[in-house]
């Protein structure tokens, strides 16, 4: 089991059914998205934070939707608990927009009008797309490849 399972595993109360149901998916967003899997990260912009990189707006949209276990703030979103929470908490928002997992991994970085945006735009979220990709090959082999 990768580093980045085991801390899905260790946090399973808060961990999404989407993401339990795929805990490779949501393991290699969390490597992509913060490698050292540290929860005081903030992304290039600040507006970013915690394992999953999730922005406060991003956190405040899912407890709208009904994802109220914790606040959406900073100090929420830089612990491995609430990072833990909401990032999966937007991974299961995205698939009750679309059931894709290649959308859900492209919203996931985007947002869910990502392909209604300019072609460079959506160019950039096919690469995290073969990014998140391949931390899955690399995880779980080719038998975990999306």
């Amino acid at each position: 089991m990768n580093r980045y399972e085991y801390t899905l595993r260790q946090n399973m109360p808060n961990v999404s059914g989407w993401a339990r149901n795929n805990m490779h998916v949501a393991a290699a967003i969390m490597a992509v998205e913060n490698s050292s899997i540290n929860p005081n990260l903030d992304g290039d912009n600040g507006t970013s934070l915690g394992i999953y990189q999730v922005k406060i707006a991003t956190a405040e949209t899912c407890a709208r939707a009904g994802y109220s276990k914790f606040a959406p703030t900073a100090e929420n979103l830089h612990t491995i608990p609430g990072g833990v929470y909401f990032g999966t908490a937007e991974m299961e928002r995205l698939s009750r927009i679309n059931s894709n997992r290649d959308w859900i991994i492209c919203a996931y970085n985007g947002g869910a009008g990502w392909q209604q945006m300019g072609e460079s735009y959506q160019r950039d979220r096919l690469r995290y797309l073969d990014r998140v990709k391949a931390k899955i090959v690399q995880f779980y082999g080719q038998g975990g490849a999306v």
